[in-house]
């Protein structure tokens, strides 16, 4: 359960405090590491409870209509609790013709579970400059979560959702048990959207249900 905490601490972080600076046109880097065993239950908590005191933006947020395809709590199973729910810093202003740049995003992470048993749901909501293609989400996935694309990653079949989509199994090694998850991304227009699902209770159809979910309100 630490390191799972621990993980989805940095997941928030990562998704919701890094992106390109003003006026760049390099798409935000992620930066998401399985934590060793030197975290302590005390900093995880306390790690923890910063992220969940980042409060929900106001409706005349720039991301507002990023913010309304966030999954609900009626989308998930019983049980899940926000930990942590906010902007991803602005993009670039200016972005030159021709080039793919991250623009503006949003993203929210849950996790349900007790210390023998969790399982962390990450969403990560982006708009880019150019329309959702299978490049795009290669170059969306690879930029903002590199460790998964350097993981044991497995491709499976990739659902129909939104202009382009694919789907992955992938685990990270550990000093205890791998951490295992199940990640979608999927596009529609210029909205790329990662789900992503880890720990004991992860599961392709899990992921495959939230991404049906989280696409169907992508208008």
């Amino acid at each position: 359960m630490l390191v799972l905490l621990a993980l989805a601490t940095v997941l928030a972080f990562a998704a919701g405090c890094t992106s390109s600076a003003p006026g760049s046109n390099v798409m935000p880097q992620q930066t998401t590491q399985v934590p060793g065993p030197a975290a302590t239950a005390t900093e995880t908590a306390q790690a923890t409870a910063v992220a969940t005191d980042v409060g929900t933006p106001p409706s005349a947020s720039p991301t507002a209509p990023l913010r309304a395809l966030v999954l609900e709590a009626a989308d998930l199973p019983d049980g899940y609790s926000l930990i942590y729910e906010g902007e991803m810093l602005p993009g670039a202003e200016d972005c030159p013709d021709g080039e793919f740049c991250y623009l503006e995003g949003y993203s929210v992470s849950m996790v349900t579970g007790d210390a023998e048993n969790s399982t962390l749901v990450d969403q990560t909501i982006s708009r880019y400059s150019g329309h959702a293609t299978e490049e795009t989400l290669d170059a969306v996935l690879a930029d903002q979560f590199p460790e998964i694309m350097a993981a044991d990653i497995i491709a499976l079949k990739a659902p129909p959702l939104g202009d382009a989509s694919a789907a992955y199994r992938f685990r990270f090694p550990s000093t205890g048990d791998a951490v295992e998850g199940y990640l979608v991304i999927f596009g529609k227009g210029e909205v790329h959207e990662m789900i992503m699902v880890i720990g004991t209770g992860a599961g392709e159809n899990l992921a495959l249900d939230l991404a049906k979910k989280a696409a169907s309100k992508i208008t």
